[in-house]
């Protein structure tokens, strides 16, 4: 009988389900829509249990194509950096935030002022924003404002441990996704620090490394999705990390974007102690690290646009971007729409159009909005490149926004290096399953996954008319922002 690793990926607005052998090579994969709700200005929130009954979706129709579930020997979970509250039974206590989530400013404000630079790096060894998109902060205005839910809930979690949760019966999760709470390389945790966010020490869940279980398969999980009891079940991490894995980061002088609702950038380095100019950096395995930044914009701009612009479909969106050739006349698009994380970390920021004259219409608009989030792309990479004097030599792409050639083609020219996309455009699924292959013992390190099961696709070069255009309104591009951030009604 073959043996099967099985990548669950809940991502912002969509789950992924997808089953791999041990070289990377999908056997099938499934999505299900999981509904956002925004009953609130900055409130976006969604059910947990819609994670699981999107999880069984996704299965149940892999389970109809022929797959036998006693093929999987491990399963892996990734997702969203989206927070959820259990109660004493697993429940849910409230609807889980998610990472869209920007209602906690007065709670950022008090930990900035609180917790100066130095005390952060002691207590977690790392420098770490207070954003209103950070957990920290969300988790002080649910003490602050529904004491009564932060009274009854016995553990936090994030989106994946939900699902490992169903799976093994444990709330269990790994250090990284925990980041801002607990020190990302030891664990440690302050309690007066945790009381400032609203949490105490007993309602954090047991942490294990991402490639180890959380568990086990129970009657239950075998019950829902007739997988034997006794698989094991590997915690992950979120998807920010698992598509990393799956996205290039053991390439030498390479960058990663994953290309999803958000864009998740960075490098892989071996020193931790470096500066971080608005990114994140945090240990990856025993010898790296990685310096990345988290955007508010990718294809969640896109989708505004396709709806702003009166366009049909993102094909038809694509169409006319097309056919629009790069210019220094051309608007360029700050893609701020729901305020930005890295590396402004300001959730009021806003989006904006530069240069906009009666010559443009919805194709130029179109084209400025995939060129802004590529220019967002480079930003990144440039602070990253300069952060750790790393030349940046190649971008490696993978999510939906890779599908695109027109798009990637602009990162590559936007960047000004070859682009090459993955053959596995849902690498968060994949790196899930990566992560279980190394708790099953198929592989031996992270490393040796990723190199076993990463495959690359096309190729694209920048383009040489492009340089010089690319290199003015790059220029612009990294201006914009500071000088219309005050401008605001």
């Amino acid at each position: 009988m073959p043996e099967y690793f099985l990548g669950i990926d809940l991502g912002t607005t969509a789950t992924k389900v997808g089953l791999f052998d041990a070289s990377g090579v999908r056997v099938a994969l499934e999505q299900a829509v999981v509904p956002v709700e925004r009953p609130a200005p900055d409130h976006v929130e969604q059910d947990p249990d819609a994670w699981w009954a999107s999880v069984l979706e996704c299965w149940g129709r892999i389970r109809a194509g022929g797959v036998d579930p006693g093929t999987v020997v491990a399963v892996g979970v990734s997702g969203h950096f989206s927070l959820a509250f259990l109660d004493e039974l697993g429940a849910p206590s409230r609807p889980a935030i998610t990472w869209q989530d920007a209602r906690a400013h007065e709670e950022a404000h008090f930990l900035s002022d609180k917790y100066d630079e130095a005390r952060i790096h002691n207590l977690f060894g790392i420098s770490v924003p207070f954003s209103p998109a950070m957990p920290a902060a969300k988790y002080r205005w649910v003490a602050n404002n529904e004491p009564e839910v932060a009274s009854r809930t016995q553990w936090v979690c994030h989106a994946k441990d939900y699902i490992a949760l169903q799976l093994c019966g444990e709330v269990c999760s790994d250090l990284q996704s925990f980041v801002g709470i607990v020190n990302s390389s030891t664990g440690a945790a302050d309690e007066e620090y945790l009381t400032d966010i609203g949490l105490r020490p007993s309602q954090l869940p047991r942490f294990t490394p991402s490639y180890r279980n959380a568990g086990y398969t129970t009657r239950e999980a075998r019950e829902a999705m007739g997988i034997n009891i006794g698989v094991p079940v590997i915690i992950g991490w979120i998807d920010a990390f698992c598509s990393m894995l799956a996205t290039g980061v053991y390439r030498e002088a390479a960058a990663f974007d994953y290309a999803g609702t958000s864009e998740i950038v960075g490098i892989r380095v071996s020193n931790l102690r470096i500066r971080h100019e608005g990114l994140l950096a945090l240990p990856f395995d025993k010898k790296n690290s990685v310096l990345y930044g988290l955007t508010n914009c990718g294809a969640d701009a896109l989708a505004w646009a396709r709806d702003a612009l009166g366009i049909s479909s993102f094909d038809d969106l694509l169409d006319l971007a097309v056919g629009v050739a790069p210019s220094v006349d051309l608007p360029i698009f700050l893609p701020y729409l729901d305020g930005e994380r890295s590396p402004v970390w300001d959730a009021q920021a806003r989006g904006i159009w530069v240069n906009l004259s009666r010559r443009h219409g919805k194709a130029e608009l179109a084209y400025s909005v995939l060129e802004g989030v590529a220019y967002a792309v480079w930003h990144i990479i440039a602070l990253a490149e300069a952060c750790s004097s790393q030349p940046v030599r190649e971008l490696v792409v993978s999510g939906g926004g890779a599908r695109s050639d027109i798009w990637t083609q602009i990162r590559a020219d936007v960047v000004g290096v070859p682009a090459q996309v993955t053959e596995e455009m849902e690498t968060g699924a994949l790196g899930a399953a990566m992560l279980a292959t190394v708790g099953h013992g198929r592989h031996e390190t992270m490393a040796d996954a990723a190199h076993a099961m990463t495959r690359l696709g096309a190729r694209f070069e920048p383009r040489d008319e492009t340089r010089a255009i690319h290199n003015r309104r790059r220029a612009v591009y990294r201006r914009i922002y500071a000088a219309t951030k005050d401008l605001r009604p």
